[in-house]
Order: C-alpha cells, then sequence, then structure tokens
C-alpha cells in the first residue's frame, strides 16, 4: 500500500493482493484486510509474502527479514529465561505452516541469534507434528507414563 500511497517502492505483493481479492481496487481490499478476524486474514495472506519473496520481491524479503529477526528475540528471550548453558547446542524446533519455507526463516533467525551472543544452537524437525505434542502434553497431566519410541510407533500407526 505504500506504493499505492506513492511513499513506498513497488512490489509483487499488490498484485497478488488484488488477485487474491477479486479487484482492481487497492483501498477495496483494506476493510477485508483489517475486519473481524485481522490476525487470521493476514496469515493467511503470508504464502502470497512466500511467493513474491521467491521471485526476489524486496518488499517481500524484507518482511520475512523483519518477522525472522522478530522471532530470533522471542528464541533468544526464551533461551536465556531457560538459562541454556554448556557446550551442547540448543536445540530449536520450528513448527507451523510458514516453517515449511525455514530455507527463508532460519538463516535470519539462527543471523539474530548470534549477534544477540546466544549459546550455540541447532534447528531440528520434529519426530512428530504438533498434534502429537498436544497429546503427550495431556497424558503428563493426566501422569500417564509414556514410552517414547512406544508412543512414536503408535502414534505414526493410528495417524
Amino acid at each position: 500500500m505504500q506504493a499505492y500511497d506513492d511513499v513506498g517502492e513497488s512490489t509483487k505483493l499488490t498484485s497478488l493482493l488484488l488477485t487474491h481479492f477479486q479487484t482492481d481496487d487497492h483501498k477495496a481490499f483494506i476493510p477485508i484486510i483489517y475486519g473481524e478476524t485481522p490476525r487470521q486474514t493476514i496469515a493467511s495472506l503470508s504464502r502470497y509474502v512466500i511467493q513474491a519473496a521467491d521471485e526476489q520481491d524486496e518488499v517481500a524479503l524484507r518482511i520475512i527479514q523483519t518477522e525472522s529477526d522478530k522471532l530470533g528475540i522471542q528464541i533468544f528471550t526464551l533461551i536465556k529465561r531457560l538459562n541454556f548453558k554448556g557446550d551442547e547446542p540448543v536445540p530449536i524446533v520450528l513448527t507451523g505452516g510458514i516453517m515449511n519455507r525455514g530455507d527463508l526463516f532460519m538463516p535470519h533467525i539462527s543471523s539474530k541469534l548470534n549477534a544477540l551472543s546466544t549459546p550455540p544452537h541447532k534447528f531440528v524437525q520434529p519426530s512428530l507434528p504438533p498434534v502429537a505434542g498436544a497429546a503427550i502434553a495431556a497424558l503428563r497431566l493426566l501422569r500417564y507414563n509414556i514410552q517414547q519410541k512406544k508412543f512414536i510407533h503408535h502414534f505414526n500407526e493410528t495417524v
């Protein structure tokens, strides 16, 4: 929208959003984006940021850089609060649809963590989907003794 207002550079995101909202009017999609569920709407548009970034769109690449930096700061804060120390790298598990494109985010996140003098870290792929983690948490609340290998086997057989 900054390009439309002549205060920012042109971006492929504009045409992608106009197509998505089936309009030629830049102003038409603003009330839709910021309507009743703006967080959900904006999150659902992230695929267009990824698409534009894949086409080397500078605005999309800056959005990814900015959001990766924010995530890096949040991870740094968590590592600090949990008081990780020692020589073992801190395992960092990133999940969610946007992390399916870790190639765009992880280098920026890692760079931010290094700039903040975070202890050594490594990105780890989860062995199970997030829903399995929720099931494990629920079982632990019920004080159920979980045998990890057995749980993984049964979970993968069931799902």
